[in-house]
């Protein structure tokens, strides 16, 4: 009987353990799976790798042809040893060539020589053309003269010759240089004055056909500063210039000598307020004017009003003593000495 126990007991815990063993056996993941899990980690682990060298560029490598920085020194002796030729020609305002005009030049070719002045060079032959050829340097500065022309601001030029050179110019295109040809001019009186102006509306009488006489009137109201203590400090100001029995006309032509016969104005004015115009302050006025007096002479004046500080008005004038005569040329070996 108890031995039936016994066997009965092995026979459960034998069934107990196959039905464990079984139930193990039948859910143990395949090595397919498993298999294709470590590819799955392989692959991200690549995309990881792959996308850090994308965000994180390695440098690329040198470039054999570039190259090294210049030597500062090497770099100078490099522009100032540029071959210049220089090809020009001379004209005057009506475009026809200037035979005889008088070339000056300076070639640098070095730092020192920047600024040392120009040397003599050709004249200009019939059909106003020059050459300035077989220099060394990083490039020209050119001025054009003549006794019998006035030099205007096209009278010179500054030409490089450390890059751009295919800008330069060159025979069949040469620089152009311009002059103004003289008048006829006739004795002419010059006086420069300079005068202290009164700040509160008094007149200034200043003489153009001698030193003292009273031919235009100037006044000048200034009034005081917003911001006194400030440092140039903005004021309201105006003038007046006034000419009786004449009058005065602007002129901004500086190679026009001959005064119009009429449509002067018998006074001019002239207001800065302590806004400035146009949003431009400023203490100063400067102008040329043709004058007719009232004696039948004519004059031209270049007029300067310095309103800061002490007030001062500063006159050029050419006055010519021939009655009626409107040539206002000035030759300085034709003038009439100051009464």
């Amino acid at each position: 009987m108890k031995q039936r126990h016994l066997t009965l007991l092995f026979a459960i815990v034998a069934g107990a353990i196959f039905l464990i063993l079984f139930y193990f056996l039948a859910n143990r993941p395949s090595a397919k799976l498993v298999k294709s899990e470590d590819e799955k980690l392989v692959q991200a682990n690549l995309a990881l790798a792959t996308s850090a060298s994308i965000a994180s560029p390695s440098p690329p490598p040198p470039n054999p042809n570039l190259l090294p920085p210049e030597d500062p020194v090497r770099r100078w002796d490099r522009l100032f040893s540029n071959r210049v030729n220089f090809y020009g020609k001379v004209v005057d305002e009506n475009n026809d060539s200037v035979t005889g005009a008088s070339i000056r030049y300076s070639v640098p070719s070095n730092l020192a020589q920047i600024g040392k002045g120009t040397v003599q060079g050709p004249i200009t032959d019939a059909n106003g053309l020059f050459s300035i050829t077989g220099k060394t340097g990083a490039g020209i500065t050119v001025f054009a003269t003549h006794p019998n022309y006035y030099n205007t601001d096209r009278s010179y030029g500054q030409f490089s010759y450390t890059e751009n050179t295919e800008r330069n110019p060159t025979r069949d295109k040469p620089a152009v240089f311009v002059l103004q040809k003289k008048g006829v001019s006739e004795p002419m009186l010059r006086i420069k004055q300079v005068k202290s102006v009164p700040k509160d509306g008094r007149q200034l009488q200043i003489g153009l056909s001698k030193k003292g006489a009273a031919e235009i009137n100037l006044s000048v109201w200034t009034s005081s500063p917003l911001e006194p203590s400030k440092l140039n400090a903005p004021f309201a100001w105006k003038m007046r210039l006034a000419v009786p029995g004449g009058g005065l006309m602007a002129n901004n032509d500086p190679y026009l000598f001959q005064a119009p016969e009429g449509e002067y104005a018998p006074e001019i004015e002239f207001e800065m307020p302590v806004v400035g115009i146009n949003g431009k302050w400023g203490s100063d006025f400067k102008q040329t004017y043709f004058v007719k007096l009232s004696n039948g002479h004519f004059a031209r004046m270049r007029f300067k009003m310095i309103a800061g500080g002490g007030h001062f008005a500063v006159v050029e004038s050419y006055y010519n003593p021939q009655p009626g005569s409107r040539n206002l040329e000035y030759d300085p070996t034709n003038s009439v000495q100051t009464p």
